[in-house]
C-alpha cells in the first residue's frame, strides 16, 4: 500500500516541525509547508537525525497560510503530485499578538486572526474536497488553553483561537459522516522567543531583556469545585504566558506543557498606556513564585498527534497534559462566568500601597 500523505503548516519550526518529522518517521509522505521556502535547514536537520522508514519523505513546500492562492496552489500541487490523496492535514502555522485593546489596531487583529484562524480555514477549504471524496482523512488544528480562557494582554490571540475551537466543532459535526475527521490538539505549556520580542515586557516590567528560557501558557488545573486554585493556577498561567513571550529561547513544539519556539512569532510592537503599566507590574508581581514545571519533549507531544492518526475513531479534542484534562471542567460547569471572571480579575489587581497584596482563600 502506498505510504499516506501529510501536508503541516508551520513547519520550519515549533509544532509544524515537531509533528512533521513524527510524521515522517511514522511512514508518511510529509510535504512540509513553511513561508519560506528557503530556509528549511532546521526541518531538514532534524529529518536527517534519524533514518526514515523506506517509504518515507519529507517535502518542503512553500505556502503562505495569509494568502488565499498561495495555499490553494501549494495544495493543488501537492494532489497532484499523490493522485488527489492526502489522508492528514496540520494547520500549525501561527503566531501571538501580546498587547490591550487600546494598543491593538484593527489591523493587529485582522493580521493574527488571518494567519491563525483565516490561515486555518484555507487549508481545510484545500484539503477538505479531495478527503470528502476518498471518504478518509484527518484535519488537525493546533488550539490552545487561550481558546477556552481569554487571557488579559492576549487578545487578538485568544480570538482566533476562540474562532478555531467553534469552527473544528462545527466541522466535526458536518463531516464525520463523510469519514472526514476534525480534531484539535489543545496546547497548554510552552517556552521560547526571539531577542527582538522582550521590547513590550521591558516596557510594562521594567525587567532586564535576556534570552534564557521559560515556561508558559500552564494548562488550566481547576477543580470545579475550587474557585480559588483555579484563580492561583489562571495567575499561574497568565505569568507563564509572558515569560514564553519575552524571556524564552529555544525549542519545539507546542501542545501541552512543552518546549516551542512559538514565541518568537509575538508581535509586541507598542507599549501599553501609561496607568496599564502599573496592571502589568502588578500581574508580574503577583505571579513570579507561580511558576509551574512538568514541562513535555517534543516526542512527546508529537505522540498525541500520531494517536490521533492511529485511532480508529479520534476524539475530536487531545490534551497533551492528561493529568489536567478533568479539571479543564471549571470553564465548562461555570455557566456565568463568574469563577473564571473573578479568576483574570485576580490577576490584574493592584496591590495596596504601603504592604504586600495578601491572597484570599
Amino acid at each position: 500500500m502506498d505510504a499516506p500523505v501529510a501536508i503541516t503548516t508551520g513547519a520550519n519550526s515549533g509544532i509544524g516541525l515537531a509533528v512533521s518529522v513524527a510524521l515522517a518517521r511514522a511512514g508518511h509522505v510529509v510535504y512540509a509547508a513553511m513561508r519560506d521556502a528557503a530556509s528549511p535547514e532546521e526541518l531538514l536537520a532534524a529529518v536527517a537525525s534519524a533514518p526514515l522508514p523506506a517509504a518515507a519523505a519529507v517535502h518542503v513546500l512553500r505556502m503562505d497560510v495569509g494568502n488565499d492562492d498561495s495555499v490553494a496552489l501549494a495544495v493543488a500541487s501537492v494532489l497532484a503530485a499523490t493522485g488527489d490523496r492526502v489522508d492528514v492535514a496540520v494547520a500549525s502555522a501561527g503566531y501571538g499578538v501580546v498587547m490591550n485593546v487600546e494598543d491593538a489596531t484593527v489591523e493587529d487583529v485582522s493580521s493574527c486572526m488571518n494567519v491563525n484562524f483565516y490561515g486555518a480555514v484555507r487549508l481545510v477549504k484545500a484539503v477538505v474536497p479531495a478527503m470528502r471524496r476518498r471518504r478518509a482523512g484527518r484535519i488537525f488544528g493546533v488550539s490552545s488553553i487561550a481558546g477556552l480562557v481569554g487571557i488579559p494582554f492576549f487578545g487578538p490571540y485568544s480570538a482566533s483561537k476562540f474562532a478555531m475551537e467553534g469552527f473544528w466543532e462545527c466541522c466535526a459535526a458536518e463531516y464525520k459522516p463523510l469519514g472526514v475527521h476534525f480534531i484539535l490538539v489543545r496546547w497548554a505549556v510552552a517556552r521560547s522567543v526571539s531577542h527582538r520580542s522582550c521590547s513590550f515586557l521591558a516596557a510594562c516590567f521594567a525587567l532586564p531583556v535576556r534570552r534564557s528560557c521559560m515556561p508558559a501558557h500552564l494548562l488550566l488545573v481547576a477543580s470545579s469545585q475550587s474557585h480559588s486554585r483555579a484563580r492561583h493556577l489562571l495567575t499561574a498561567l497568565f505569568y507563564l504566558s509572558f515569560h514564553t513571550y519575552f524571556l524564552g529561547g529555544s525549542s519545539q513544539v507546542e501542545p501541552g506543557p512543552v518546549a516551542t519556539n512559538v514565541g518568537s512569532r509575538a508581535k509586541v510592537n507598542r507599549s501599553p498606556p501609561g496607568d496599564l503599566a502599573p496592571i502589568c507590574t502588578a500581574v508580574q508581581a503577583k505571579t513570579t513564585s507561580m511558576m509551574v514545571g512538568s514541562m513535555q519533549s517534543a516526542d512527546d507531544c508529537a505522540a498525541y498527534f500520531l494517536r490521533a492518526v492511529a485511532d480508529p475513531v479520534p476524539a475530536l479534542r487531545y490534551m497533551t497534559h492528561e493529568a489536567s484534562a478533568k479539571t479543564i471542567l471549571c470553564k465548562y460547569v461555570d455557566l456565568d462566568g463568574a469563577g473564571v471572571a473573578a479568576a483574570t480579575a485576580a490577576m490584574t489587581e493592584l496591590e495596596p500601597e504601603g504592604g504586600a497584596h495578601q491572597s484570599q482563600e
